[in-house]
């Protein structure tokens, strides 16, 4: 069975007698939901989208995924690969946003101040 039906069903269930606006869901629907939503991200599907599929709002959706072990920003280390052309340093970076919109051809100082806006 399609996971996203199965997560409607099992809320539908879950929620009988109370109004959408009502609902209230389980841990065990939140993970289902949370799972079939990185599936779905790792195969490039939009945000809006599969919070449509699951009949959730975008931000509820959002703040499922929070929950998720080791969710939200990780420290990095930035290095230089001194093996690294000159040319590879002018080649286009491409970025996607938190809500699935994909923008190519961008410069580093365009990718930063991305960065800034969504943080």
């Amino acid at each position: 069975m399609d996971r996203a039906k199965q997560f409607r069903e099992a809320a539908a269930q879950e929620n009988r007698g109370r109004q959408k606006n009502g609902w209230r869901y389980s841990r065990e629907l939140k993970a289902l939901a949370a799972g079939y939503c990185w599936r779905q991200r790792e195969a490039g599907e939009p945000l809006t989208e599969i919070a449509a599929e699951l009949d959730v709002s975008t931000v509820t959706l959002s703040r499922w995924l929070e929950d998720r072990p080791g969710a939200g920003f990780r420290p990095v280390t930035v290095v230089a690969d001194p093996a690294a052309s000159e040319s590879a340093s002018s080649s286009p970076l491409t970025a996607v946003t938190p809500g699935g919109l994909r923008l190519e051809g961008l410069t580093w100082s365009q990718v930063m101040e991305l960065a800034r806006v969504y943080r």
